[in-house]
């Protein structure tokens, strides 16, 4: 089949903030690098790098969080 997929990722796409520091408390942390993230878009992603054919059912804005998904 053409259109065939090996995973069909459905479900919710987050954007994920993540801090090179080590810090107690989330606000002593004074920048944070923006990734696509949550749990069904991570597996959509990991699972093409290996080389597989995945699609991937979300919803996104159109703000620039959306866009970030979309890009990366």
């Amino acid at each position: 089949m053409k259109n065939s997929y090996e995973l069909i990722s459905v479900g919710e796409s987050l954007v994920d903030f993540i801090s090179d520091e080590v810090t107690d408390r989330v606000w002593d942390a004074d920048l944070y690098r923006i990734f696509p993230g949550g749990q069904v878009t991570n597996l959509a992603a990991n699972t093409a790098r290996l080389g597989k054919r995945v699609a991937l059912a979300t919803c996104l804005g159109t703000d620039g969080f959306g866009r970030i998904v979309v890009e990366d």
